[in-house]
C-alpha cells in the first residue's frame, strides 16, 4: 500500500475493503454500529503541498463544506507530509439507503470528493478575493460538475440557515441589519 490511510489501516472497527491510487473505501465492522448506519466511509489522502496549509486538519475551511460531498467532509487529518479527506456514510437515513451498501458507489464518491478539492484548491486564491455571489457561482461551477448530486451537508444547511457566513469575509458576529446582535444581545464594538 502506497498510502497510509490513517488511522483506517485495519485497526479497530475499521477495514480497507477498496484501496485505488490515493483513495479508499472502509467498512465499519462493528456490527453494533452498523444497525444505525451505512458501512462504508470514502477517504482521499493528498500530498500537502497540493492542499492550501489553512485546510490541513481543517474541514470547516473556505467553505469546504459548500461542495458537493455526500454528507459534507467529515474528517481531515495531517498526517507526516500528507493529508486525509474523509466522508462518511453515517447521516440520518444512510443506513436504508441500498447505494450507500454499493463499495463501488462509495468509491465514486469519494473520486468525486478528490476531484471537487482539487478543482476549489486550483481557484481559491480567486474565490478569496471574490464578494459572497461571485463566491456562490464559483462553487455553483465546481459542485455542478460533479456526477452524482447530493444533498447539501448538514454544516452547509446550517450555515445558509445562519445567513451564509461560511460564504461572508465578515467575522461571524458582524453588524446585523443595521445594528450589532451577538446571540441576540446587542454589543458594542470596540
Amino acid at each position: 500500500m502506497k498510502y497510509n490511510f490513517y488511522p483506517f489501516n485495519g485497526k479497530g472497527d475499521y477495514k480497507l475493503v477498496l484501496v485505488k491510487d490515493n483513495k479508499a473505501v472502509i467498512e465499519i465492522s462493528n456490527p453494533e454500529i452498523r444497525k444505525y448506519r451505512a458501512p462504508y466511509n470514502g477517504y482521499v489522502v493528498f500530498h500537502r503541498k497540493d492542499i492550501p496549509k489553512d485546510w490541513w486538519g481543517n474541514y470547516n475551511a473556505d467553505a469546504l463544506q459548500c461542495l458537493n460531498i455526500h454528507g459534507g467532509i467529515t474528517f481531515c487529518e495531517k498526517e507526516g507530509n500528507y493529508i486525509v479527506f474523509g466522508f462518511d456514510c453515517g447521516h440520518l437515513g444512510d443506513e436504508t439507503n441500498p447505494k450507500l451498501k454499493d463499495i463501488n458507489y462509495v468509491m465514486q464518491l469519494t473520486e468525486q470528493m478528490e476531484e471537487q478539492i482539487m478543482e476549489y484548491k486550483k481557484v481559491i486564491k480567486k474565490w478569496r478575493g471574490y464578494g459572497i455571489k461571485r463566491r456562490c457561482r464559483l462553487l455553483d461551477e465546481i459542485t455542478t460538475k460533479g456526477k452524482i448530486k447530493e444533498e447539501a451537508s448538514f454544516g452547509k444547511m446550517i450555515d445558509m440557515l445562519s445567513g451564509g457566513q461560511d460564504l461572508r469575509k465578515e467575522r461571524r458576529w458582524k453588524k446585523v441589519e443595521e445594528r450589532s446582535v451577538w446571540f441576540g444581545k446587542e454589543y458594542k464594538e470596540n
